[in-house]
């Protein structure tokens, strides 16, 4: 399991130069959902750059986006938990 932590950890690295081994790391650590909202940050990041937005741009615009509220209901509901 390590080594293919490791290995997610370098792929990470290569698909979107410029990350931390320490951000890598993170990503790879997390769970599946949480991992896929990362990953679609860091892709929105490198957008926002080639769009030629600054890095102090970038972070106001996602300090100032407001998260969607999570679905509530389902099974979860259901069975009372």
């Amino acid at each position: 399991e390590g080594l293919a932590k490791s290995i997610e950890i370098d792929n990470l690295m290569l698909e979107y130069p410029g990350m931390t081994k320490d951000l890598a790391d993170q990503i790879a650590s997390s769970s599946p959902t949480m991992k896929a909202d990362m990953i679609a940050m860091v892709e929105q990041t490198f957008k926002m750059d080639k769009m030629g937005m600054s890095g102090d741009e970038i972070i106001d615009t996602f300090k100032n986006t407001k998260r969607t509220k999570q679905a509530t209901g389902g099974l979860a509901n259901l069975l009372g938990e």
